[in-house]
């Protein structure tokens, strides 16, 4: 749509001089009437009042979106796609015969995040902050007015006088408090005039993706105090809004402290790892309750000066939610399920999977589409991945064909392969998840593109190159230095797009995959050529050829030390990357059992986000489940264990430390708790889990228990395992189709609960 088309002639109004945090009002009368609604948009973020009160528990909208063309004109080269996404509102009942206000706070959100202390490359600049609605009012008579936005209204600077950005945080001066500025009867006669601003130049748009809201609170637990600070525990990684209580007696500056750290780093506060996040109070001497009013915060613990007190905390993030449950006998398997279900959580905020919710907050491409199936199955996610999906094409440059790093656009740092396939990956899980098939169709063109632009930066067959001064990465952090080769990588995120686009175009009907087909040749002989080794069965090199030609930031020795000590034959099956060749059928026997030799002698995982998820559905799928089943329940060094034992509730950027405590990107191997250790996949063709195939894999896990909720209902699978007895119990939808498998018993699965006993 136009503005013209959502908002009629409602104008684009702006603080008179640049302000960051304004408030915009505005007084209106109205006679008996029926009905009222809102098209509103505030950019960045706006909190929304009538007469006084909240007009709706929506948090942190506008939707975040490649808005607008960038301010800044080095980035125009990209050619990006551009919408903003407005919300409308029922306010009938927000509404008085006789006087109103209408009340807005402002905030930058990612429209202008820019703050100049943020150490990586910055957000681009869309513009500065603005506002516009158009209130539809049904009188009893039956007429229609308008109440739009205008150069008419009046602003004044909040009592937020600092935001860096928004990621950073705020700092709030309630010396500069306005009460009752959003109400009726407040004298605005020293606030200036609002100043038109000048119409954004993009596609305005809808959107049913879940916003931001209050999903539950938390009572905080007091850790120790001192004569300065007291040092809050929230007892789990969450991301939301501090509630503070100061009773009056308090006044000055007050600097809270948050970390994300699920480990105090001393024994006496403050003692918190600040992620650069930060929320400061200038309060006067008056009690009252005070938060950060728009941005969320990314914590566990929370140091507070004596004299404040943290009354709760509200959970934020994405109405979403979970709609699926899985319990068993290993106690590593739950706290996965439990901390990736919380991790995911926190990581969807203003209609986006980010990759931290402290740090970056960006919706890297790469973390989106390898957790983007595990999301679908654990949370009812559809219109929030519908949405990112829009993100992703907007991401993709209409004429090269490349899909950057991060959608909406930010340039930050991946690779062409793991991190631009989402614009095949995301679109083809959708389809499987949902039956969409419209969506292939639409942008099957658009996934045909990025093949292209990958085959453009392919030498000899294989993809070596991204846009000049980009990353190039292949897969990313491993438990040791990366030493899988990058173009190994991306030539296999080539062929796994292309396998997908083969698959597609059967599906909707496109019978020329000439193209197609000579690419994943060209590329398969290519992997071939340069990494396999027939005689050894390996990929990428032996051990003295890997540690002669990479560049690590370790020693060889210390290398050989390491893998000495734990009588470890160090071959090509490094970091996965004989898995990487399995999964696109390539390799040789040896290849599988080198791999399967390897792991099965050191035990843990030493690989990056992509050759963890792949490296556990290559085990499953070729019968070796009790390794994978091991891998993913162990708890070496490098484990899923090892950050429970830690006393994690969410899962880490690094297998070791590392910076963000709270990135959901290794658990996209979540899903195989359903698709593997309870079986539950569709049969070859299907979509939307219309049919299905239980098959659990045969393991030493004596209980195994969950469910997910399919477009035709749930599907629920419990196991149990004793007295040399194996019990399934499977419940069917209706209007699905289903078989269990299990060795040598297979039988058809009727609606409703089945029993089969092994």
């Amino acid at each position: 749509m136009t503005h013209n088309q959502m908002f009629g002639n409602a104008e684009w109004v702006s603080p008179s001089e640049e302000c960051s945090n304004p408030y915009l009002r505005k007084s209106f009368n109205i006679g008996e009437f029926k009905s009222a609604v809102i098209t509103v948009c505030g950019l960045g973020f706006y909190n929304f009042y009538l007469n006084g009160e909240k007009a709706t528990d929506d948090l942190f909208v506008t939707f975040y979106t490649n808005y607008n063309e960038f301010v800044a004109s080095e980035v125009d080269q990209f050619n990006l796609g551009h919408r903003i996404i407005c919300q409308k509102y029922d306010i009938t009942d927000k509404l008085s015969v006789g006087e109103n206000v209408i009340g807005f706070m402002l905030g930058e959100g990612y429209y202008n995040c820019n703050p100049p202390s943020l150490p990586w490359r910055l957000f681009p600049v869309y513009g500065s902050v603005k506002l516009c609605f158009n209130i539809e009012i049904t009188l009893k008579n039956g007429e229609t007015v308008n109440i739009v936005s205008d150069s008419g209204m009046k602003w004044h600077p909040s009592f937020i006088t600092e935001c860096e950005g928004f990621v950073l945080g705020e700092t709030h001066d309630y010396n500069f408090e306005e009460l009752g500025w959003n109400n009726v009867g407040f004298d605005d006669g020293n606030w200036a005039n609002a100043v038109t601003a000048e119409a954004p130049v993009t596609n305005f748009v809808f959107s049913d993706c879940p916003p931001d809201r209050v999903i539950r609170k938390i009572i905080p637990e007091v850790v120790s105090k001192t004569e300065e600070y007291t040092l809050y525990d929230l007892k789990e990684n969450v991301t939301g809004i501090p509630l503070f209580y100061n009773d009056g007696n308090f006044s000055g500056s007050a600097d809270i402290a948050v970390s994300e750290a699920e480990t105090l780093w001393e024994k006496k506060p403050p003692n918190c790892r600040n992620m650069r996040q930060y929320f400061k109070a200038i309060l006067d001497k008056k009690e009252r309750y005070f938060k950060p009013e728009l941005t969320w915060l990314g914590c566990r613990y929370i140091t507070v000066p004596a004299g404040i007190e943290l009354s709760e905390f509200l959970v934020v993030h994405s109405d979403i939610k979970v709609t699926s449950s899985f319990d068993s006998s290993d106690k590593v398997l739950n706290w996965l399920y439990e901390a990736y279900v919380r991790t995911q959580l926190d990581n969807m905020h203003v209609g986006i999977p980010m990759d931290c919710p402290t740090e970056e907050r960006a919706g890297y491409t790469g973390d989106g589409q390898l957790c983007c199936e595990a999301a679908m199955t654990l949370l009812g996610a559809k219109a929030f991945y519908r949405k990112w999906i829009d993100d992703i094409v907007d991401c993709q440059n209409y004429k090269t064909g490349r899909v950057d790093y991060t959608a909406p656009f930010v340039g930050r740092g991946g690779g062409p392969g793991g991190w631009g396939c989402a614009i095949v990956e995301v679109p083809y899980i959708y389809y499987k998840m949902y039956g969409d098939i419209e969506l292939l169709r639409e942008l099957y063109p658009n996934m045909v593109h990025y093949v292209k632009y990958m085959v453009a930066h392919s030498e000899n067959g294989l993809v070596t190159s991204d846009e000049p001064d980009r990353w190039c990465l292949g897969d990313w952090c491993t438990a040791e230095p990366i030493t899988i080769p990058e173009p190994y990588v991306n030539t296999y995120f080539l062929i796994k797009s292309v396998n997908r686009l083969l698959e597609i175009a059967e599906v909707i009907g496109v019978s020329d995959t000439a193209f197609l087909t000579e690419t994943k040749k060209t590329a398969q002989e290519a992997l071939l050529r340069e990494y396999f080794n027939p005689e050894t069965g390996d990929f990428c090199g032996t051990r003295e050829e890997r540690l002669n030609s990479v560049c690590l930031s370790v020693t060889r020795e210390e290398i050989e030390k390491e893998y000495v000590a734990k009588d470890i034959d160090f071959c090509g099956t490094y970091q996965a990357t004989n898995a990487f060749a399995l999964d696109l059928g390539l390799g040789n026997e040896k290849t599988l059992e080198n791999l399967v030799k390897y792991y099965e002698d050191y035990g843990m995982f030493d690989c990056g986000i992509f050759g963890t998820e792949i490296l556990l559905r290559v085990l499953f799928e070729r019968g070796y489940s009790e390794l994978a089943f091991k891998l993913m329940s162990g708890e070496g060094k490098y484990s899923f264990g090892a950050f429970m034992n830690g006393g994690a509730t969410t899962l880490h950027e690094y297998w070791i430390d590392g910076r963000s405590f709270n990135h959901p990107m290794f658990g996209g191997c979540t899903k195989y708790l359903y698709q593997y250790i309870l079986g539950i996949r569709q049969e070859n063709g299907s979509c939307a889990f219309k049919d299905i195939i239980v098959n659990p894999a045969k393991l030493s896990l004596s209980k195994a228990s969950g469910e997910f909720t399919t477009p035709y209902g749930i599907v629920k699978v419990v196991i149990s395992r004793e007295n040399n007895k194996e019990t399934f119990s499977v419940t069917v939808p209706e209007g699905v189709s289903a078989r269990f498998v299990y060795g040598n018993t297979e039988k058809s699965l009727a609606t409703g609960e089945n029993v089969i006993t092994v």
